[in-house]
């Protein structure tokens, strides 16, 4: 019986190890060199509407936009500019067996002009080779000042190329 026992507690532990070495090769090459990536490509959709009601929609495809960076510590950051327009921002990251999930939520309150800006990124992503990410996911701000809405939403297919 104890010969059963320790052979299922041998074979509980060969299992979960694979799990948590795929997890810590992701977040090692995430910041291995510096932890610096090139979007080499990006295929985004920009949806803008104002207090009116006004909708813009603009979509396209982008070559090397501009770049990621993460740290060991769980953090990072992101610019790249589409139609002159840059967008940066940092975010915290962490992995779950090979999918890695990008975040930040932050908001931001001015009484002086009774506004408020509310900004939420999620992306998430998975290995495709060696050294590329395929992410996808949103970038959403909204803004609120007096009784004026506006909302903007970025939505993007990206690669990631270590630099």
């Amino acid at each position: 019986m104890k010969r059963i026992f320790t052979l299922l507690i041998l074979a509980a532990a060969l299992v979960t190890v694979p799990s948590c070495s795929k997890e810590k090769r992701l977040e090692r090459m995430l910041h291995k060199s510096d932890g610096d990536w090139n979007i080499t490509s990006m295929t985004f959709t920009y949806v803008s509407t104002d207090n009116n009601g006004v909708i813009v929609t603009a979509s396209a495809i982008a070559e090397n936009a501009g770049s990621f960076h993460f740290d060991k510590e769980g953090d990072g950051s992101y610019s790249f500019t589409l139609g002159g327009v840059t967008h940066a921002q940092a975010f915290g990251w962490s992995t779950s067996d090979e999918t890695l999930v990008i975040k930040k939520i932050a908001q931001s309150v001015n009484i002086s002009t009774f506004s408020i800006d509310q900004l939420v990124v999620a992306f998430s992503g998975e290995k495709s080779d060696k050294n590329q990410i395929e992410l996808s996911g949103t970038e959403t701000i909204q803004s609120t000042m007096d009784s004026e809405f506006s909302q903007k939403v970025l939505t993007v297919n990206m690669t990631l190329d270590k630099k």
